[in-house]
């Protein structure tokens, strides 16, 4: 099931807009009680564009959800004029808390010329002049219901960068943790090759130099130390291989690390394990994986995401979640990012909708 990620208080905003359309229409049908098919389309159409804008204002086609908006202001300035009462300006009020999400920043401001048509049409048309000290009521009350959409809407954005920073953070420290295992490795890994390994090496040329001083009776007694010395040895050498061999990135201890950084009706599902050989893709992967969580959160509404390793040779990693499932869709900065990550490793990004949400798929060309 998807989520769209609505608060109680984005919900409780919806509601309001709907009750005070419903309002100025039963005010208006008080009134004037005669109403007819026009007027009852017009607050019918109007309440639809209000009600399927607020449920699509995070859709990727500003075109249509502009559309929506100037249906919502056609429709206030034909009731307007064709039913003249003063109320149906509120309707303005209820677009213009809109208006941030459909044309961007400070755009409300931009609301006050939508009223102009009603001033002009009011005093020179209309039966029923629109007082001035109503207009400058009314254009008060949208500024204020603009301004009021703008500041929510930007703190929502700060709290989605938030988020995505707090992931960033906790990934790289994930990261930065497996590093410093590995830099420990590599110090006992080099001390031992530095110290006991030369010194070995010391004993097994002293060895071979006895050979041609000691007499014949200390013969077993050298060929003997000489095979201990030299399975020591390589014995060293597999240790200090070894060792520096295990200088990869386990995945799954950076998806430990995020998923406790996510609220808790978030499902993070993912392998037992994950390794990456190579360390540095292992790094270029790990944040892939945190962009995607975080793209799936702020833009698909997902609360399922699972993780998952399609191949292992060439490396594929899969991120599923349940969010919006987009048909089209633009390749923004996260997506760029990630692409850019993994072309130094042949590999690529695909976006796809699953039918239940979008999947993710990070393909490399090299084997885990």
């Amino acid at each position: 099931m998807k989520n769209t990620r609505m608060t109680l208080g984005e919900l409780a905003l919806i509601a309001s807009g709907l009750l005070t359309i419903l309002v100025v229409a039963i005010v208006d049908y008080k009134i004037n009680p005669v109403w007819n098919v026009g007027r009852a389309i017009g607050f019918t159409v109007f309440m639809s564009a209000f009600t399927w804008l607020c449920f699509l204002e995070d859709i990727q086609s500003k075109l249509m959800l502009r559309g929506l908006m100037a249906v919502q202001i056609v429709c206030a300035f034909y009731l307007f004029v064709g039913f003249p009462f003063e109320p149906i300006m509120v309707l303005l009020v209820v677009t213009a808390g809109q208006v941030p999400y459909v044309a961007g920043r400070y755009s409300h401001i931009l609301l006050v010329l939508v009223n102009i048509p009603f001033f002009v049409y009011s005093s020179f048309y209309s039966e029923m002049p629109l007082h001035t000290l109503s207009l400058v009521m009314f254009l008060g009350f949208q500024l204020f219901a603009g301004s009021s959409s703008q500041a929510r809407k930007e703190a929502k954005e700060n709290k989605e960068e938030l988020e995505a920073v707090n992931l960033k953070l906790h990934a790289t420290q994930a990261l930065l943790a497996q590093q410093s295992q590995q830099q420990e490795r590599l110090r006992i890994a080099r001390d031992l090759h530095d110290s006991i390994g030369h010194r070995l090496t010391a004993l097994s040329l002293q060895l071979e130099h006895a050979k041609h001083q000691n007499p014949e009776s200390f013969e077993p007694w050298r060929a003997e130390l000489g095979e201990q010395v030299k399975g020591t040895l390589g014995q060293l050498r597999e240790i200090v291989k070894a060792t520096r061999q295990q200088g990869e990135i386990e995945l799954v201890e950076v998806l430990k690390r995020l998923q406790t950084s996510l609220p808790k009706n978030i499902q993070l599902l993912y392998p037992e394990s994950l390794p990456v050989n190579d360390p540095e893709l292992g790094e270029q992967l790990a944040f892939c994986m945190q962009e995607a969580i975080s793209n799936a959160l702020r833009h698909g509404g997902a609360d399922r995401i699972e993780i998952s390793s399609p191949s292992a040779a060439p490396l594929q990693l899969k991120v599923r979640d349940n969010g919006r499932s987009i048909q089209q869709w633009q390749a923004g900065s996260g997506l760029l990012g990630m692409r850019e990550r993994l072309k130094e490793y042949g590999g690529s990004v695909e976006l796809s909708p699953n039918g239940q949400g979008m999947d993710l798929n990070l393909i490399t060309a090299v084997s885990r």
